[in-house]
């Protein structure tokens, strides 16, 4: 068998693998899955339901200026990409663990002068890290 013939089969494969590839990723869910991001997004805006508290001082928060504070910190991970949202199913399909977050609320100003400041901080890293065994 002449290097042509072998060149020739081997761009034939190169085709073929990528078509069943394409095949195979294209059932696969993406960001505009309907299912389960559609369940996710609709429980996430749950807590702006109800009431909101400062994490500091206890006190009830306005919702409509907390909701801004909390828009204004997802665009900010937006804009630095500090993170991809992906489905459970595929994070856990590659072997990577979910992390759970939570959001925390503050009032930095006083009740004359509000100045809210909501942050969306990861929950139990201690379990994710090996130097902690866990625990």
């Amino acid at each position: 068998m002449d290097p042509a013939s072998w060149l020739a089969a081997g761009e034939v494969r190169k085709a073929r693998t990528a078509a069943l590839l394409l095949a195979q990723v294209s059932k696969l869910p993406t960001c505009t899955d309907t299912t389960e991001s559609t369940v996710l997004d609709r429980h996430s805006q749950r807590t702006v339901l109800r009431p909101i508290y400062d994490a500091a001082s206890g006190t009830e928060l306005k919702p409509d200026v907390a909701r801004a504070a909390r828009q204004e910190e997802l665009a900010e991970i937006d804009k630095h990409r500090v993170f991809r949202k992906v489905l459970r199913r595929m994070a856990r399909d590659r072997g990577k663990r979910v992390i759970g977050v939570r959001w925390v609320d503050l009032n930095k100003g006083d009740e004359e002068n509000p100045s809210h400041r909501s942050r969306l901080v990861a929950k139990e890293l201690r379990a994710f890290n090996p130097l902690c065994g866990g625990r």
